[in-house]
């Protein structure tokens, strides 16, 4: 697989970030990752982005949720939410502090905008076949600017973890 990470991040994650780039349209190369046009275009996909909602896995998720009963924990992983597409779309944090202080304004627009995309798919798929979806919360914290802003502390002090319920898409911390 493609590595979309590079340089110390890379190493000092390893294969945490070997996923493969999905989308072509989200490839930066080296040269043009810090242009304000790669941004508003990425911007602008993750706003109008849609989703479909695939019934096949719905049901073996549903045949899962089934074989563990009520006691058991079922844990559904997302592709796009936030630290996934920000490795996508970035190539990690060397490209995302490229693009912060090349453009910040839209730069500050660009990641609630990732962070909405990302809430809509999680509606979605606890909308067809799931009760709560656990997930990471403290990879985004709150700023000096009161803007969501990515943080890489939590690979190496560990995670809180959080539950997103479908009533409201509401948000318990573990």
């Amino acid at each position: 697989m493609p590595r979309t990470c590079d340089g110390r991040l890379a190493d000092r994650l390893g294969p945490l970030c070997r996923w493969p780039i999905c989308n072509p349209a989200l490839r930066i190369r080296r040269q043009e990752r810090s242009r304000r046009q790669h941004l508003e275009i990425y911007l602008q996909l993750r706003q109008k982005e849609e989703f479909e909602v695939d019934r096949e896995a719905c049901d073996v998720l549903k045949g899962r949720k089934e074989h563990i009963g009520d006691d058991g924990i079922l844990l559904c992983t997302l592709q796009g939410g936030p630290l996934g597409s920000l490795i996508r779309t970035h190539a990690g944090v060397e490209n995302t502090a490229f693009l912060a202080f090349d453009a910040p304004e839209l730069f500050r627009e660009y990641t609630p905008a990732l962070r909405d995309n990302h809430l809509r798919r999680l509606k979605v798929a606890i909308g067809c076949c799931m009760d709560g979806v656990i997930n990471v919360s403290s990879m985004l914290f709150r700023g000096d600017s009161d803007e969501d802003t990515h943080s890489w502390e939590w690979w190496r002090e560990g995670y809180n973890g959080e539950i997103i319920c479908p009533d409201e898409l509401t948000t318990i911390e573990l």
